[in-house]
């Protein structure tokens, strides 16, 4: 890849990649630049340093295993705590990483985890509860859904 066609999104897919085959601690700037075929001086002037590439992968990986959209649906809140549990169980097998990265609210809570979080919040609001506790439910699930898998993966 010439530095001309190096992108950000090309980073994150090549950490991503690597993180999959190898695990988080796989990850270093030097290998995705091995891997980009350019120099690792050359990814700083997409990302900033390993914080924010492991945020945006982090972001990434909730983008490609999005909660479905529930407009017209009629799910209870029985039904998002499901699918919640479904998606994120599918995510955990596919990138076992993403367990740590979940773990760590700076990474955790970019734009597809809050739009995450959003999501499973309104359906536990059907139980006539405050915005504030169908938070915290929120994160008793995605707590005991990565507690589940933690063994698993």
């Amino acid at each position: 890849m010439t530095d001309a066609k190096l992108t950000r999104t090309a980073i994150v897919d090549a950490a991503i990649t690597l993180a999959d085959a190898d695990g988080l601690d796989a990850v270093s700037m030097r290998r995705i630049a091995e891997r980009l075929e350019v120099g690792t001086m050359s990814l700083y002037r997409h990302v900033a340093n390993k914080d924010e590439l492991i945020a945006a992968m982090t972001d990434e990986i909730g983008a490609r295993h999005p909660y479905p959209d529930p407009a017209g649906q009629g799910w209870t809140w029985r039904d998002r705590v499901r699918i919640a549990a479904e998606i994120d169980w599918e995510l955990y097998q596919q990138h076992p990483w993403v367990l740590l990265t979940f773990a760590v609210p700076r990474y955790s809570f970019g734009p597809q985890g809050l739009t995450s979080l959003a999501w499973l919040v309104e359906g536990l609001r059907a139980l006539d509860v405050s915005a504030r506790e169908a938070t915290t439910m929120a994160f008793t699930v995605w707590n005991y859904i990565s507690g589940a898998s933690l063994p698993v993966v």
